[in-house]
């Protein structure tokens, strides 16, 4: 098993393994906790092992003034603002609800990861039995949130978002600190749309994770699923990808995020892909399929006993049935045993033994 692993349950996340795939349900759900239900059991039933989701369940986080978020509106293609409390307001779940969810992910033998704001969040999510706590990348500068989760001793994804490496160093210094560094996974986090893909800099995911000497990942804001599976490609340990009720309307992130009826198909291309990947080499007796694009020798004519295999007499072909072409070099001179008609094969068997008829 590589250096640097970190179990998430039972299941082990490090370079070189297969990645970890979060479907992100946050509170795209607005309050409809049998609308999240459903998200859950479809994600689980079409074979996620994970959720993952958010604790917002105190409004407070946010000011209670008139500061405006504004957010994509992929539908009218520009952005809309609403009054950030509002937005918040009206996401907010009570803790009681959020064991609803955590205890029928559990239930179905599916893991939790949860992101969390606050101290009584955090505290929350590991007593729900949340297998990994995230710190959000608005949270990159949160001193007093870092050093909280770290002493809950659980394994934490650290969000990058649009943080500076001042921040991002800053925030790990304060991790290794807290001697909690090998227990995390660092995520690269790219701008959302609109912003142009020259944005995206996915090698910055490698880089974090280079620099750190941690495990890295993609927190995906892109609208689709080529940034997933490049970043499988890539070699990254965690995927996380918002998803969406089916048929959501305008709402913060939706832009970005898959419909949960998609899910499935990103599950498996991810999965492909990894699988696909293999050890870097190739050997002919790893291959399961009969090589029918190779060419064997034959009769460029009738040929009699005691002709001399020639390139005036002998071809090649596909498929190789007889004499392979790789063996020209140790039989071109040699004498046949039997006759050998044009077009046809020539077999080891209608090849003079070496020790008999010495090469010319």
């Amino acid at each position: 098993m590589p250096d640097k692993v970190i179990m998430l349950g039972d299941i082990p996340v490090g370079i070189g393994m297969a990645p970890i795939i979060l479907p992100d349900i946050d509170v795209f759900f607005n309050q409809d906790i049998d609308l999240a239900k459903e998200m859950i059991i479809s994600l689980v039933g079409n074979g996620s092992k994970f959720i993952k989701a958010a604790v917002i369940h105190d409004p407070n986080i946010v000011l209670d003034d008139d500061t405006q978020e504004l957010y994509y509106d992929h539908i009218a293609k520009r952005f809309v603002s609403e009054r950030y409390r509002d937005l918040i307001e009206r996401k907010v779940v009570p803790l009681d609800s959020y064991r609803i969810l955590a205890d029928l992910t559990h239930k179905l033998n599916a893991y939790l990861v949860l992101s969390v704001y606050d101290r009584e969040g955090a505290d929350f999510a590991v007593s729900a039995g949340a297998v990994a706590l995230k710190i959000a990348s608005s949270n990159i500068t949160h001193k007093y949130l870092i050093d909280h989760v770290c002493d809950l001793g659980v394994p934490i994804i650290v969000d990058t978002g649009k943080a500076s490496l001042e921040e991002i160093s800053r925030a790990i210094g304060w991790i290794r600190a807290k001697d909690a560094l090998s227990r995390i996974v660092i995520q690269h986090s790219p701008l959302a749309p609109p912003h142009d893909l020259k944005f995206h800099h996915l090698n910055m995911m490698k880089t974090l994770g280079e620099i750190f000497d941690v495990p890295f990942g993609l927190s995906d804001h892109h609208a689709g699923n080529e940034m997933m599976i490049a970043a499988t490609a890539l070699g990254a340990c965690v995927l996380e990808k918002g998803v969406c009720p089916q048929n959501a309307g305008v709402d913060q992130d939706v832009a970005h995020a898959v419909p949960v009826n998609e899910f499935p198909t990103l599950l498996t291309e991810c999965r492909n892909v990894f699988h696909a990947l293999g050890t870097g080499m190739r050997f002919l007796d790893d291959i399961p399929v009969r090589r029918l694009d190779r060419m064997g020798l034959i009769a460029k004519v009738d040929l009699r006993v005691g002709s001399k295999i020639s390139e005036k007499e002998v071809g090649f072909a596909w498929p190789p049935k007889g004499v392979g072409a790789e063996h020209w070099s140790e039989v071109e001179g040699y004498r046949l045993t039997r006759a050998v008609k044009s077009g046809h094969p020539i077999n080891w068997s209608d090849i003079e033994a070496e020790d008999k008829t010495p090469r010319e």
